[in-house]
């Protein structure tokens, strides 16, 4: 639900702003976040048991929209 962290590692993301969203998600897929917090989640991402591939440009645009518009 974007409200409640799984983790101490994953903030709370529902309702914050996509032009804040996007950029710091593309620094994280990278593995360029500059927190450890940032290289666990890569870490966690790139895991071959969690994801074949990152997803696209579009898509990561498409998610961070919609976490956007989620109350928090």
């Amino acid at each position: 639900d974007a409200k409640s962290p799984v983790s101490k590692v994953v903030p709370k993301l529902a309702g914050k702003p996509a032009d804040e969203l996007l950029p710091k998600a593309k620094k994280i897929l990278s593995g360029e976040g500059g927190t450890k917090e940032s290289q666990i989640m890569h870490a966690a991402f790139y895991s071959p048991s969690q994801c074949d591939s990152p997803p696209t440009d579009e898509e990561l645009q498409a998610i961070t929209t919609w976490l956007s518009q989620l109350k928090s």
